[in-house]
């Protein structure tokens, strides 16, 4: 099916609101740009749930509004409500799991305020989101939100500026743009996602692991407990090394505000988080870092989440306790285990009221807590406690972890080593964008006074790709690139597209020709920071002749001398005329 008119939208919430599983195996696309008006929305799946297909094509819907959602037992503001997968039994006892799909769509000015006056209200299947109140087995792909205006005021919100609350959902290549989220005195908010989290104990094989790569958002959010950036809270209620959170980034002038369990990129995390970048300005009470504030595991101790690898902290943090760049926690849990921080350093300026604070990780827990292993990280960023000191966590094991320093006086523990302004000077760290043009590599040079600050890693030196590449409208073709040396490190290749509604791109490199036109597609060395561009032109089909075996003759020249290879042509010769190419078969019958 697919949607062209507002009134076709609210048809299909209607549709769906009625009936149950009426969209189960259909897929709905948009034609056209729709705009509402500002007129008030009722969810797609405010009954029963949409559990097919959704695929924006590259289209933006305009001005979506929901307001005074009162007296629900379950908050479900958004342009879908509920979003569920299929899962199906087998004989075995394991599950098929056939994903609901939102993806190519963008929200614009979306304005949806919730207020719940009823007390207790049950949050399993509530949220707030512009694009998604609840999901579960859910896949949302290359999906946009610009310019919203979350305002959560129920008891429980799992508010986000795209996403309310997921259960084991993928979120792959999606931005947030210049939007807010205000979750007032509740919890779990963020600017992607308030709450997302994986298989419980009664269904844990009908759901897949969560994902959240390729992400990017910019705005400001606030709340009282759990906020992030990118997510306020994120749990993978069993196997955490199933779950992948990769490639988050807040951009310059992102805001996150809250109390306790505030983070640039992960509020509260029981999960494994790689490769991301905070550049937003972070402020709370306690537990407040640049990267994750809170990180454990269950009761039961089948997770041994947290750890931290290859992040960055560009943004400056402020709190009265447990302060930290990267990760802090102050936790009473008996069952915490320790999380590992690698290949991760701390740019920010660190502020604390006290002395719980540490450029990298601030951590203490339960009785099982033996210390946070920090290795190959350092601090470039001033710490300001209450001493004025560098405060480094006791409990940690630190190993080949830097700190600059202009005071030979400050006392450190084993594995940290203090440099000076002047030994970091020639330090670099190589920009590598993801695909959402925002991701920077942790892979840095060091110059040769100071050789023990480098890591040993073979760069990539070159990447090798086509210069142009033609795509027939409606159809996809492999963008063949490839990196030297072999042996790299990181042989791992990004692309972009300057104009997705053109030509798009996967992440193996699978151009997808959309509309007629041109467009670049960036390929990027994320190791390196090395970028080759591709013009791709995307066609029309070319037309067969009538009579392929005896094609219109081409007009002949007037004279041998304007044209002499007409004296010389033989079987096989090829002539291109406008499209279209002809190949000489027989020189007599002039065919």
């Amino acid at each position: 099916f697919t949607i062209t008119t507002a009134a076709q939208l609210r048809g299909l919430a209607e549709l769906v609101n009625k009936n149950e599983d009426i969209f189960s195996e259909c897929k709905i696309k948009l034609g056209k740009d729709i705009d509402l008006n500002n007129e008030q929305w009722t969810p797609i799946g405010n009954g029963y749930e949409f559990n097919g297909e959704f695929d924006g094509q590259g289209h933006t819907i305009y001005n979506l509004k929901e307001s005074e959602i009162e007296d629900a037992n379950y908050i479900k503001a958004g342009l879908f409500g509920v979003v569920k997968g299929i899962s199906v039994e087998k004989e075995d006892g394991t599950y098929n799991i056939t994903p609901a799909v939102i993806k190519n769509v963008t929200i614009e000015n979306a304005d949806i305020e919730v207020t719940n006056t009823k007390n207790n209200v049950p949050n399993t299947l509530g949220g707030t989101g512009a694009l998604v109140s609840y999901g579960v087995n859910i896949n949302i792909e290359n999906c946009k939100v610009k310019n919203a205006k979350i305002t959560a005021n129920n008891s429980s919100p799992r508010a986000g500026a795209m996403l309310g609350n997921i259960e084991a959902g993928k979120i792959t290549n999606c931005q947030v743009e210049k939007s807010e989220v205000n979750a007032g005195a509740n919890d779990r908010a963020g600017l992607l996602c308030g709450y997302m989290q994986g298989a419980s104990s009664s269904n844990k094989k009908k759901e897949q692991a969560n994902a959240i790569q390729n992400v990017r958002v910019q705005g400001s959010v606030k709340g009282r407990n759990s906020i992030g950036g990118v997510i306020g809270y994120y749990k993978e209620q069993y196997n955490a090394s199933e779950s992948i959170f990769k490639g988050a980034v807040t951009q310059e002038g992102t805001t996150v505000e809250g109390v306790s369990a505030v983070a640039g990129i992960a509020g509260f995390s029981w999960n494994i988080i790689e490769e991301s970048i905070n550049n937003a300005s972070v402020t709370g009470t306690t537990n407040v870092s640049g990267i994750t504030s809170v990180s454990q595991t269950n009761k039961n101790g089948n997770i041994n989440g947290g750890n931290v690898s290859n992040c960055i902290n560009n943004g400056d943090v402020t709190g009265d306790s447990y302060v930290a760049g990267i990760l802090a926690c102050k936790t009473s849990y008996a069952a915490w285990t320790a999380s590992a921080i690698d290949n991760c350093y701390n740019r920010g300026n660190i502020v604390s009221k006290d002395d719980n604070v540490d450029a990298i990780a601030k951590i203490t827990g339960g009785s099982k807590y033996t210390g946070t292993t920090v290795s190959n990280s350092y601090n470039l960023g001033n710490v300001n406690s209450a001493s004025g000191n560098i405060i480094f966590n006791e409990s940690n094991k630190y190993t080949n972890v830097y700190f600059k320093t202009d005071s030979s006086e400050i006392a450190s523990p084993e594995g940290t080593i203090g440099q000076t302004e002047a030994q970091f000077k020639d330090r670099t760290v190589v920009d590598a964008l993801n695909a959402n043009d925002g991701v920077e590599e942790t892979v840095w040079y060091q110059n040769t006074e100071n050789p023990d600050l480098a890591f040993n890693m073979t760069i990539t030196s070159d990447i090798t790709v086509p210069e142009t590449l033609n795509v027939t409208l409606g159809k996809t073709m492999k963008l063949q690139a490839s990196v030297t040396p072999e042996d790299a490190t990181n042989k791992t290749l990004v692309y972009t597209s300057s104009d997705d509604t053109i030509a798009s791109v996967k992440e193996d490199g699978t151009v997808s020709g959309l509309k007629l036109g041109t467009a670049d597609i960036t390929v990027k060395a994320m190791d390196a920071g090395k970028e080759k561009t591709v013009k791709v032109t995307v066609k029309e089909a070319e037309k067969e002749p009538a009579n392929p075996t005896n094609p219109a003759k081409p007009s002949q020249p007037a004279t041998e001398k304007e044209n002499p290879t007409v004296a010389t042509v033989k079987k096989g010769t090829k002539l291109t005329v406008g499209t279209n190419i002809f190949v000489v078969t027989n020189v007599k019958a002039k065919t």
